[in-house]
């Protein structure tokens, strides 16, 4: 879909944006050359549609429909920008993108208020330490997306619940939706970082509980991540950590 030509494009625009947004989702693993390369092409298409919607006199589309693919391009572009402002550690520049994101209008697929919640729940858990107030807006996506079939999107907000639990020091929930995160990732057979924050979530809570055999075990399994997977930390799925010390819960 991103390498067709503008005569078949402009026809799938929708289509594309939705090819884009999955290309950005499945590069949380593997080389760091591999999400620079992916990225870039998917760049190359958001530079072309903009080029197409100049024309949207020979296209007929609606100003609706005009605004809905802006605002789609938009929230990609601003998922692309995060990897280069968490290298730099520009947290001025992450709070502004934040803010700039969710003002947007919501979008009528689920899907596509992901990227928002991504910067909600950074702006909220991450850099003001307030992640208990998210729980029960994650607790109704989760809700939504656990029958969208989109399981690597429901992995990560299950992980981003499991964060806020942690934080709001509700373990058990924060327990069960890492023990739930890590079987769905087993049934989907999905390749992804998430798996690391789950063990890492556990092994706050069984630490918390006073469970040491049980939380050196989880211990081990994020060791067995770090030294034989990719480096799970470098991803951006769960939130930019490394731009603010309450990351760390």
């Amino acid at each position: 879909m991103l390498s067709l030509p503008d005569s078949v494009l402009c026809v799938h625009l929708r289509l594309a944006l939705l090819a884009a947004l999955h290309f950005l989702n499945s590069i949380t693993i593997g080389p760091q050359a591999v999400h620079i390369s992916m990225a870039a092409q998917v760049e190359r298409t958001l530079v072309r549609i903009e080029e197409i919607l100049r024309r949207t006199s020979e296209l007929a589309l609606s100003e609706a429909e005009v605004a809905l693919i802006e605002r789609r391009m938009r929230v990609l572009q601003a998922l692309i920008e995060v990897p280069a402002i968490i290298k730099r550690g520009d947290q001025e520049r992450m709070l502004h993108l934040a803010l700039e994101i969710e003002a947007l209008p919501p979008d009528e697929e689920a899907r596509w208020n992901m990227i928002p919640l991504y910067f909600t729940f950074w702006r909220t858990a991450l850099l003001l330490g307030e992640g208990a107030s998210l729980i029960p807006t994650l607790l109704a996506v989760k809700q939504q997306m656990v029958g969208s079939g989109d399981s690597l999107v429901t992995i990560r907000v299950m992980t981003w619940l499991a964060f806020a639990s942690v934080q709001a020091a509700q373990l058990h929930l924060a327990q069960q939706e890492c023990l739930e995160t890590l079987a769905l990732i087993e049934q989907s057979g999905a390749r992804t970082i998430m798996a690391g924050y789950a063990y890492h979530f556990l092994f706050q809570v069984s630490y918390a509980w006073n469970r040491l055999e049980e939380a050196a075990d989880w211990l081990h399994r994020l060791q067995h991540i770090e030294q034989h997977g990719s480096s799970w930390q470098r991803g951006t799925s769960l939130a930019p950590s490394c731009l603010c010390n309450s990351s760390k819960p």
